[in-house]
């Protein structure tokens, strides 16, 4: 009787881990996003799955057993809890591969963002060199049929826009139209 109890056990320790990771392929688990740690799936299973084993190997692995508080009973413990020590002792080195992968994808994130606060950045600090660049430009005198027209930039945000058209907060594209030029 003892012994189909351990095996039911076991076999019931089995079939939790199976449905549970079933479980976090279901829920895409494996696929971490950048929220914290404590959010993931992935992670809470590298702490549940060893601990619940832990419990459940250990009930079979004590089981028959007296509870000894003394040297020889904790000698006792330890050599008949080598199985669910192991396997509790996993959840130490899983837990840090989650975590490990999980900064990962947060710095990742973090490149992301910075290099789009760069292409931001570097527009504005290029439409404000150029338009600056036009304002300073002296005017010039044409002279037309008896009178002179003075040739000065008004409105240098427009003349910036159709310089560059393709330029953008989201694209650096800094290619000067050509047809604007030539014309």
């Amino acid at each position: 009787m003892n012994l189909t109890i351990n095996h039911c056990i076991v076999l019931f320790n089995i079939l939790f881990v199976v449905v549970y990771m079933s479980y976090l392929f279901k829920i895409k688990a494996f696929k971490m996003n950048a929220e914290s740690l404590t959010h993931q799936p992935l992670f809470k299973a590298a702490l549940t799955i060893p601990i619940i084993s832990f419990f459940l190997l250990g009930f079979v692995a004590w089981n028959g057993h007296d509870f000894q508080i003394d040297t020889e009973g904790f000698n006792n413990f330890l050599n008949i809890s080598k199985l669910p020590l192991a396997v509790l002792s996993l959840s130490i080195p899983l837990g840090v591969v989650v975590n490990n992968i999980h900064r990962t994808i947060q710095t990742d994130k973090q490149i992301k963002e910075a290099e789009k606060k760069n292409k931001v950045d570097f527009f504005y600090a290029h439409r404000k060199n150029t338009i600056e660049a036009l304002q300073h430009l002296e005017s010039l005198d044409i002279p037309l049929i008896k009178k002179n027209t003075k040739l000065e930039f008004e409105n240098c945000y427009s003349t910036y826009r159709k310089c560059y058209p393709y330029a953008s907060t989201t694209n650096s594209n800094f290619d000067a139209s050509k047809d604007y030029i030539q014309n």
